[in-house]
């Protein structure tokens, strides 16, 4: 396991005295001087439901009045882009989630959830992976 959070950074969720999380149990791997982490297999146990996503014309999906907790399993074949919206059950903030497999590009944009924080870190982080190849993401 690991702890996911920043000390030096205030979060919303501290008001309500509680901050950060633990993640996953992981399994790591060493492939070509790499280290890959990937939940271990048990935590596909976890699972309870499926929610299919479609794109609109734009490559864009929208997820939203969630219950709790979900994971997201996404494939963007090579030279392809789309984004999902993470959104609250009215659908009035959202966490964008853009890939771009063409630029080897994934973009998480957080300016439009309706929580700001941190702000003087930037709102958005932006990864580098293999350009003009499917990209799996699973978080």
């Amino acid at each position: 396991m690991s702890w996911i959070g920043l000390p030096e950074v205030a979060y919303p969720t501290d008001q309500e005295n509680w901050a950060h999380c633990l993640s996953f149990v992981k399994e790591l791997t060493l492939k070509d001087g790499h280290l890959y982490q990937n939940p271990v297999a048990e935590v596909d146990q976890l699972r309870t439901t499926d929610q299919p996503l479609t794109l609109d014309p734009h490559n864009t999906a929208t997820v939203a009045d969630l219950d709790g907790s979900f994971e997201l399993l996404m494939t963007v074949a090579a030279d392809e882009t789309s984004t999902v919206r993470v959104a609250d059950a009215r659908n009035r903030g959202a966490l964008i989630v853009t890939v771009d497999a063409r630029a080897g590009q994934v973009v998480i944009d957080r300016s439009q959830t309706g929580h700001p924080f941190a702000e003087d870190y930037g709102q958005t982080r932006t990864a580098q992976v293999k350009p003009h190849t499917a990209i799996n993401i699973r978080s």
